[in-house]
């Protein structure tokens, strides 16, 4: 999902290898949550990532979530949060066949209270200080 300079070498890549017909790319999308929803794993073999949001809307969805180490442990909010060394797709692919990679929405409603919570009581803690003797 998504669009980029690296589209048509992709598209090239899965017509050289025979796969387009099994191949989906989406250009930017504004309802991710029909997706996720869509999935059953979510992974993100990132080589240079930020937080990596889209990781969190992932495990918020219920969706196991493979990551990079290249993604900022701050991304894992759950227990459905992997993260994997960039390497060769046949680790990455057993790694993801071996897990319990079975869609687990109630995992993802925990993460939402939880942060929904934290959104309630983060100014709270901001005006009370707390945080400067951290």
């Amino acid at each position: 999902v998504g669009d980029g300079p690296l589209r048509k070498e992709l598209l090239d890549k899965a017509n050289s290898l025979g796969i387009s017909d099994k191949l989906i790319l989406l250009s930017n999308q504004t309802n991710m949550t029909r997706l996720y929803q869509a999935m059953d794993v979510f992974v993100l073999p990132s080589l240079f990532e930020g937080l990596g949001i889209v990781a969190i809307e992932a495990q918020t969805s219920g969706l196991p979530t493979f990551c990079s180490n290249t993604v900022s442990k701050d991304a894992c909010v759950s227990k459905l949060f992997h993260s994997l060394p960039l390497g060769s797709a046949d680790t990455w692919a057993q790694n993801i066949l071996k897990s319990d990679s079975t869609r687990k929405p109630d995992e993802g409603i925990r993460v939402l209270r939880i942060q929904a919570l934290m959104l309630q009581i983060m100014p709270t803690v901001f005006k009370s200080g707390i945080l400067k003797h951290i």
